[in-house]
């Protein structure tokens, strides 16, 4: 919702764990930049610091996979919006080590829908090598 100018038709409605701008009563709502990795160019995925991140309604959802079809849940709770961002603990064992690293180096480059694509830029690299490092061991 956050960006949209046009309410129409939504009079009434109870609006929970979504990102508006202006602000909204419901619980979990978010009046914030939803931080999204480069809307400019059409990159509605959020970014690394986005507030819309582990923010969604808690309990199960609708869809075991996101838009990209990765798993749905990938940090404490789901995200807002359609895209989970991925987790650096590539091999899904609770811990960022060693493991998730070569995961990691053996997709480094160009790679759309990776799963080490931490940042979902489209491409494994420097930045992704971050992200991971600065998860590591937990």
């Amino acid at each position: 919702i956050n960006g949209n100018s046009d309410d129409s038709g939504i009079s009434g409605a109870t609006v929970t764990h979504s990102c508006i701008a202006g602000g909204a009563a419901g619980e979990g709502n978010v009046d914030a930049d939803p931080g999204f990795v480069d809307a400019a160019a059409g990159n509605y995925r959020l970014g690394a610091g986005s507030p819309c991140l582990d923010a969604g309604a808690p309990g199960p959802v609708p869809a075991t996979v996101d838009v990209d079809g990765q798993p749905r849940v990938m940090g404490a709770a789901v995200d807002m919006g359609i895209d989970e961002r991925p987790s650096p603990d590539l091999d899904g064992d609770t811990v960022v080590d060693a493991a998730d690293l070569a995961a990691l180096l053996s997709q480094w480059g160009s790679c759309l829908l990776c799963a080490a694509d931490l940042d979902e830029d489209g491409a494994i690299s420097s930045t992704d090598l971050a992200a991971m490092l600065a998860a590591w061991g937990r």
